[in-house]
């Protein structure tokens, strides 16, 4: 959980605001029965006072560790306020101290603060206040509250339920809670039951069928309740099953074993209601929760196929033939089996009353033990046959791949995505490799590239590494090509270069072979390595690769095609990265007159060459023309794409890093706050996008001298790039860097060295010495060891830049010359230090990598 710096005048008011009176959101305990040494356990426990004080409750999912937090927190904790939070993932927990904030402090929807400041206002507040009550509510992973509890260690209190009964030992003491006591079982039985419903005769029976869980307890007495089944018949269908519902099980033991039972004899009941076994079915294969209703509009609906089947009864049975008599026959089974049909909601309806099923906020959700039973198939139930089961996955891929838009890239398409994305991981997770096919292998490849696109990149290689295998299995060897290609994007990605580019030579090459030199997928695969060699610093290879598929595209689809286009700014835009400004810019003004001859049906292509030409404009030195180049292609944009169409967002982002190489930070600063804000609004707060722009704000904060704030966001975006990307991704690295030289421009060289240090050593090891990141970093180091009086280190280095220059540049190159020279003088300064005669002077670090190039993607 990172840190978010407040306004001072926030900050100043945390301390001094007190929680409304009796504020609580801790929900009623209903089926709470007994658990009186649990109750005082944790009485004992909180009794304590000093610092915040944390108990984790753990058990069998279904044990009742939830209703358990609510009871003591509503009849036996003191203090206010009480707030309840759903802790399941960090996402939820950070949602839970958003609202906390809101409810203690309503005046903060006016002042315009974000999820990250509301978040943090809550922390301070916990920190600075005492006998308070958080309740973090079915925990996955102990190190996902970690955070949370280093920060609110005062005088409060903390309970958490967990179904993980290890990892607490460094969180929190622990209570863990087993099944329920006889007595209190029946009790909870015969509370469901009602007085309306049949005699409770047998309730303790049937309760210790069930194993005394209490979700068992509650489900045997809902279905007792719905169904007027007596306690002691519903026990004789729960022996009559014993030797299938005693099967071994993996994590829950008996309490599974119980669940199972009540869930298959549940099913006896709703076989009358065919929709809902199907329903079950399908929902069993999505992820349990957020289930979007509109995944079940192609199961069978009954009322429907019952006309169907009425229609065609009447032809059929005038027909004499014996297979005239035989469709008759079958068409009239048919309609028996779907007689009293009930609609989907209905099925549904059913589903809820026997607590197999729960809706909220227009999304259903299911318990994980029942999806996973009713993906199990067992020869002995009925319901739980292979070829139901295989025929409900079927259905449920059917549904989700006519629901997954197609196109991933289009931002109008995320909000679907992101509510189906689980669901789709779920399916192919749980797909047995015998049941997979070409439409598996097509869920997984589309699954893939979003999860690339918004940076889940360890998921994407996992999804497209999966996707390759299956399509190599069951597609065309084009198909296959595209599955490769989409791995070897996903490898590069998640900055596994050394897999990604060797992949990327060997596509080529097939694709040439299978499709032949002309194809488009061919001459687009030709275009990707080029690319790739230039973003690994093989300058030269790419650029005579490029030059290539210019020639190729030419040919084959003629020179006003955007593709060809866009290889010529590709072209003009390696020119400009090598150093060869003259020719880049005039490739760029070609490239713009052309690409304006097609304004009104490529806006896009005429957009990326004003930026080129923008672009090596400022190296030039022509910065008020780069400048009106970039506020028109801004403008252009936001009429086009509109305002937050991420091509906008980067077009404003250029604008900033403008103002910034113009020498007029200050003017970067307001139109890079604006970015962050709307990337993190329309994006989230770990996108690789809005990465990006907090790395872009920070640099600016730090050209305009605001350390503070430049180090505050570099600190955050070193913490969301390190754990979504890894400590070795190209990104995570330029952040190392980044933070590095804005620690060494505030001053702080201890600080700013073994950042500096890790940088050039992963640099350098991830892109060879040669690479343009490298240099920069291996700059910034030799700069921060001179100014800490370490010109030995700093020789060392100039050494490796200087040996680097000759091989590459030749002996007599400028660069070259520049680089002898600073070895000099660093090797005289080194000579000095042993004999000191004065103060170093103190330089300013090279400054971070540039925003928007290739180590830190997209401004």
């Amino acid at each position: 959980m990172h840190t978010t710096v407040l306004p001072p005048e926030v900050l100043r008011e945390v301390a001094d605001v007190r929680a409304p009176a009796d504020l609580t959101n801790i929900p009623h305990p209903y089926g709470f029965v007994g658990r009186e040494k649990q109750l005082e356990r944790l009485d004992e426990a909180f009794a304590r006072r000093g610092e915040v004080v944390v108990q984790a409750v753990h058990g069998l999912g279904g044990v009742g560790k939830s209703t358990l937090a609510a009871q003591w927190a509503r009849t036996r904790s003191r203090g206010s306020p009480q707030w309840w939070i759903t802790a399941e993932s960090t996402e939820a927990l950070d949602r839970g101290l958003t609202d906390f904030a809101l409810a203690v402090r309503p005046v903060l929807r006016t002042m315009g603060m974000g999820s990250d400041e509301l978040r943090e206002w809550a922390l301070q507040w916990l920190g600075s206040h005492r006998d308070w009550l958080i309740v973090l509510d079915n925990v996955h992973d102990p190190l996902d509250v970690r955070a949370l509890l280093d920060r609110v260690g005062r005088g409060g209190r903390v309970l958490i339920t967990s179904r993980r009964s290890t990892g607490w030992h460094r969180v929190a003491a622990t209570v863990p809670l087993d099944v329920l006591e006889e007595r209190e079982a029946v009790e909870l039985f015969t509370r469901i039951l009602g007085r309306g419903g049949p005699a409770a005769d047998g309730a303790a029976d049937v309760c210790a069928e069930v194993g005394r869980l209490p979700l068992a307890v509650e489900q045997a007495a809902a279905y007792c309740a719905e169904t007027g089944v007596a306690p002691r018949d519903y026990l004789t269908l729960l022996q009559d099953r014993s030797a299938e519902m005693f099967a071994a099980t993996a994590e829950g033991g008996d309490g599974d074993r119980t669940v199972a039972r009540i869930w298959s004899i549940t099913l006896d009941r709703l076989a009358k209601s065919p929709p809902a076994l199907e329903a079950l079915h399908v929902l069993a294969w999505f992820a349990p929760d957020g289930i979007p209703r509109h995944l079940l509009d192609d199961l069978v609906h009954p009322a429907r196929i019952r006309t169907r089947i009425t229609e065609a009864l009447a032809p059929c049975a005038e027909g004499s033939s014996a297979l005239h008599r035989r469709v008759h026959g079958w068409l009239r089974e048919l309609v028996k089996q779907t007689a009293d049909p009930l609609g989907l909601n209905q099925a549904l309806g059913r589903l809820a009353a026997y607590s197999m099923l729960s809706e909220r906020d227009g999304t259903l959700g299911m318990h994980r033990l029942v999806q996973a039973l009713a993906r199990t198939p067992d020869p002995r139930d009925p319901h739980r046959q292979a070829k139901d089961i295989a025929a409900a996955r079927l259905t449920a891929e059917r549904a989700l791949l006519k629901a997954l838009p197609t196109n991933v890239s289009e931002p109008s398409s995320w909000p679907a995505w992101l509510a189906l994305l689980p669901h789709a991981v779920a399916l192919t997770d749980h797909t047995p490799a015998d049941q997979e096919s070409a439409a598996t292998g097509d869920m997984l490849r589309r699954t893939s590239v979003f999860q690339e696109d918004h940076g889940a990149y360890a998921a994407a290689v996992r999804s497209a590494e999966r996707a390759y295998e299956i399509t190599a299995r069951f597609e065309d060897s084009h198909t296959v090509l595209h599955a490769r290609n989409e791995l070897a994007s996903a490898y590069e990605a998640a900055g596994d270069s050394a897999r990604a580019l060797p992949m990327f030579e060997q596509l080529f090459a097939e694709f040439t072979r299978v499709l032949g030199p002309d194809h488009l997928c061919t001459l687009k695969a030709q275009y990707v390595l080029a690319v790739r060699y230039l973003s690994t610093s093989d300058t030269s290879r790419g650029i005579s690769m490029l030059e290539q598929n210019l020639a190729d595209r030419e040919r084959v689809l003629g020179p006003e095609h955007p593709d060809v286009l866009g290889s010529r700014i590709s072209i003009a835009n390696a020119h400009g990265d090598a150093g060869q400004s003259e020719r880049a810019l005039s490739l760029h003004e070609d490239n713009l007159a052309d690409a304006l001859r097609l304004q009104g049906s490529h806006e896009r292509i005429v957009l990326a060459a004003r930026a080129g030409l923008a672009d090596v404009l400022i190296t030039t030195g022509d910065k008020e023309r780069a400048l009106a180049l970039f506020e028109e292609n801004l403008a252009e944009s936001e009429r086009v794409l509109g305002s937050e169409h991420p091509d906008t967002l980067t077009a404003r982002g250029r604008l900033a890093q403008a103002y910034d190489a113009a020498s007029d930070p200050a003017t970067a600063v307001p139109i890079l706050e604006r970015n962050l804000a709307d990337r993190e609004r329309t994006l989230g707060p770990d996108h690789p996008a809005t990465l990006t722009s907090r790395n872009n704000l920070a640099n600016a904060y730090l050209a305009v001298r605001d350390y503070d704030r430049a180090l505050a966001l570099h600190h955050r975006n070193l913490s969301e790039r390190e754990r979504v990307l890894g400590p070795n991704h190209p990104a995570t690295l330029a952040t190392y860097n980044n933070l590095g030289a804005a620690y060494q421009n505030s001053g702080d060289l201890e600080a700013a060295l073994p950042l500096l240090e890790r940088a050039y050593a992963g640099r350098k090891r991830a892109f060879g010495p040669d690479h343009r990141r490298t240099r920069r970093s291996r700059e910034n180091l030799v700069i921060a060891y001179l100014n800490s009086s370490r010109p030995a280190l700093a020789a060392a280095l100039l050494e490796e830049t200087l040996a680097d220059f000759e091989r590459t540049l030749g002996p007599e190159d400028a660069k070259t010359r520049i680089a002898r020279r600073n070895l000099d003088t660093a090797r005289r300064a080194a000579d000095r230090s042993r004999h000191p005669d004065g103060e170093a002077e103190v330089r300013e670090a090279s400054g971070p990598d540039a925003p928007g190039g290739g180590a830190v993607g997209h401004a």
